[in-house]
C-alpha cells in the first residue's frame, strides 16, 4: 500500500483563510512532519518530511509495528501508554510528549517531540477510534542543550554548596538585593527574609563601609569592573566576621545598573593568619635576640690573637644570617625579593660620599628556603671582596646582577672590578667551602671566576 499523500490527509478546509498548501508551507517552514495512523487498517501515512526526521525510506508502506521497532526500548512503554489513553474514548488524552528514536539507516538516536490527536466514530453501536493524527519534530538539539543547562545548573548548584558561596543580586537603580539561602545563613537571617541593601550596609563593621567604597573606587578608576575585597561585619547576634566579597558590576560602561557577586566566610583563615602573624613576629624577636647573645658571647670567648680579624667575620656572616631572618618575618609580605635582600647586606660597605656598589636585577623573588644562603653568600663575597679584591681600594667596584632564567630559576652574579689583579688562590678556604656545596647543593650551581680583572662568581638557583 502506498502511503497517504499529505495533502489527503482530512483537514476542516471550510475557512477560505487555511488552505491545505498553506498548512503544509507552514509546517514545513517549522519543520514538522506529519503523521496519520488509520487505526481500522492499522497504517500510516508520514510525509516526506517524517520519513525524513525518522530515517524511513522516502517511499513505501509504514505500519505501526515499524514504527515500534524503531522507538527507543526504554521508551516504547511510554508511547504506548500514551497511544492507549489517546485511543480511549473515555479519556482521548491529546498530550505533548517526547521520546527516542534509533534511525534505522545511520543508527542515530534521535529526540522527538510528537503532539496526536484522536478522531472517534460508531462501529457496531460503540464509539471507537478511527484515526490517529498529529505532528512530529526533531528536537534532539534543544534537549541535548537543555539537558547540558541542567548538569552545569547542577553542577554550579553543587560548587556553591561546597565552597559555601552565598551568591547576590543588586539592583543598583533601585538599591535592592536578590539574595540566596545562603546569604541569608550566612547573616544569620531566615531562609524566606528578602533584606534590603540597606539592611545589609547596617552590618558593616566601624569605617567598612567606607573602606569598601575606597577600595572599589580605586579598583574601577583601573577600568576593572571586577571589585574583590574583604569586608568585615557585625551581625545580630554580636559577633564580628570577615566576608571575602567579589562583585562584577555590570554593564562594563556606566552607567552601572546591575552587580553580581558572592560572599564567602574567610574568618576562621584570617583568624589564623592573625595569629600567624602574632606568632612570626614573636619568633623575629626572639631570633634577633637570639643572634644578640651569640654576638655577645662570641666576643667574650673568641681568642685574644683572633679576635680583631676572627671574630669580625663571625659576626658578619652572623648578622647576614640575621639580616635574612628579618626579611623573611617582615609583615605583609608574601615574597623575599632579591633586591631587598642584596641591599640590605651590602649597606654596611656602602657610604653617602661612597657606593662601591651597583646592584642590578628586576622584582624577582628569592625563595625562603634560600633566603639564608643567598644571604650569607652575599656577605662571604663581600667581606672577601673587602679582604682580597674590588673592595680592598677605593676605586673597586661591585655589580650584582640578578634575572629570572628558564624552568623557574634565578641566575645571580656578582663581578667586581678594579681591584688589584687577582690571582686563584692555591687551595680552598672555608669561604670557597661555604659558596659550594654546603649553602648550595644541587640542583644548585656556583660558578667561580678568577679573572686578572676582577673576581666573578655565579649563583644559579634551581626548583628543588
Amino acid at each position: 500500500m502506498l502511503p497517504t499523500p499529505l495533502s489527503s490527509i482530512p483537514v476542516d478546509t471550510s475557512s477560505p483563510e487555511l488552505p491545505v498548501a498553506a498548512l503544509e508551507a507552514a509546517v514545513r517552514a517549522a519543520k514538522i512532519g506529519v503523521w496519520h495512523w488509520d487505526v481500522r487498517t492499522d497504517t500510516i501515512s508520514y510525509s516526506d518530511l517524517a520519513r525524513s526526521i525518522f530515517g524511513l525510506p522516502e517511499t513505501g508502506t509504514i505500519t505501526m509495528e515499524m514504527v515500534r521497532a524503531l522507538t527507543h526500548p526504554e521508551d516504547l512503554p511510554v508511547t504506548r501508554d500514551i497511544a492507549r489513553r489517546a485511543l480511549d474514548p473515555a479519556v482521548r488524552s491529546s498530550e505533548v510528549y517526547s521520546y527516542r528514536i534509533i534511525r534505522p539507516d545511520t543508527g542515530e538516536v534521535r529526540w522527538i517531540q510528537a503532539h496526536g490527536l484522536a478522531q472517534f466514530g460508531m462501529v457496531n453501536g460503540a464509539e471507537v477510534a478511527l484515526t490517529y493524527s498529529g505532528s512530529i519534530q526533531d528536537v534532539t538539539e534543544r534537549r541535548v542543550l537543555r539537558e547540558a543547562l541542567a548538569d552545569r545548573e547542577a553542577r554550579l548548584r553543587l560548587a556553591i554548596e561546597a565552597g559555601d558561596l552565598a551568591v547576590w543580586d543588586l539592583d543598583i537603580a533601585t538599591d535592592m538585593v536578590s539574595p540566596s539561602p545562603e546569604l541569608n545563613r550566612l547573616f544569620g537571617l531566615p531562609q524566606d527574609t528578602i533584606p534590603s541593601a540597606d539592611d545589609l550596609r547596617r552590618l558593616y563593621a566601624p569605617g567598612e563601609e567606607e573602606r569598601l567604597q575606597a577600595v572599589s573606587a580605586a579598583q574601577m578608576a583601573e577600568g576593572n569592573t571586577k571589585v574583590q575585597s574583604e569586608v568585615r561585619f557585625i551581625l545580630h547576634d554580636g559577633q564580628e566576621r570577615t566576608f571575602l566579597l567579589r562583585a562584577d558590576i555590570q554593564p562594563e560602561q556606566p552607567p552601572f545598573k546591575r552587580a553580581l557577586g558572592v560572599l564567602i566566610d574567610v574568618t576562621d583563615r584570617v583568624r589564623q593568619e592573625q595569629r600567624l602573624t602574632t606568632i612570626a613576629m614573636e619568633m623575629r624577636h626572639r631570633l634577633k635576640n637570639a643572634f644578640a647573645v651569640i654576638a655577645a658571647i662570641a666576643s667574650k670567648s673568641w681568642p685574644a690573637n683572633d679576635r680583631d680579624k676572627g671574630l669580625r667575620w663571625f659576626r658578619g656572616r652572623l648578622q647576614a644570617i640575621s639580616a635574612a631572618t628579618d626579611l623573611m618575618f617582615q609583615p605583609d609580605t608574601e615574597e623575599l625579593l632579591i633586591a631587598d635582600l642584596a641591599d640590605r647586606i651590602v649597606a654596611p660597605y656602602r657610604h653617602p660620599d661612597h657606593d662601591p656598589f651597583i646592584l642590578e636585577g628586576s622584582g624577582v623573588a628569592v625563595p625562603t628556603s634560600l633566603a639564608t644562603p643567598v644571604a650569607m653568600a652575599l656577605h662571604e663575597l663581600a667581606t672577601n671582596a673587602v679582604k682580597y679584591g674590588a673592595l680592598s681600594v677605593p676605586e673597586g667596584r661591585v655589580t650584582v646582577r640578578w634575572e629570572a632564567i628558564a624552568d623557574a630559576g634565578i641566575n645571580i652574579e656578582w663581578q667586581e672590578k678594579g681591584g688589584p689583579p687577582v690571582t686563584a688562590p692555591e687551595r680552598s678556604g672555608f669561604g670557597s667551602t661555604l659558596l659550594g656545596s654546603a649553602l648550595f647543593p644541587a640542583p644548585h650551581q656556583v660558578e667561580h671566576d678568577f679573572d686578572v680583572e676582577g673576581v666573578r662568581c655565579t649563583i644559579v638557583l634551581r626548583p628543588s
